[in-house]
């Protein structure tokens, strides 16, 4: 099995977008920033969101058992919130092939 470049960024994810359509690389960064950010901005307003053959995204938050303030030496309810990842069907097919 040889090796297989992974897309690490979004200059690596817009270099390919721009290898693929033919768009200037600075338009295809710009498109891949947009399309991130507007993933990024939905899933914190707390909406689900869904790619078709990749998953779905969204924002989940449960209170904490307590953390400890080191400025105010007490301890403090804190709500963690996380991105919790769902790959779909199609995408976990394609993992165990």
């Amino acid at each position: 099995m040889g090796y297989k470049r992974k897309i690490k960024s979004i200059s690596d994810l817009s270099a390919i977008l721009a290898k693929k359509t033919g768009l200037d690389k600075k338009v295809a960064e710009s498109v891949a920033h947009l399309y991130v950010d507007k993933i990024k901005n939905a899933v914190m307003d707390g909406t689900k969101v869904t790619l078709n053959e990749l998953g779905s995204f969204e924002l989940t938050q449960w209170k904490s058992g307590g953390i400890y303030d080191i400025k105010s030496a007490t301890m403090v309810d804190r709500s963690i919130k996380t991105i919790l990842f769902r790959a779909s069907p199609v995408l976990k097919k394609k993992l165990a092939d």
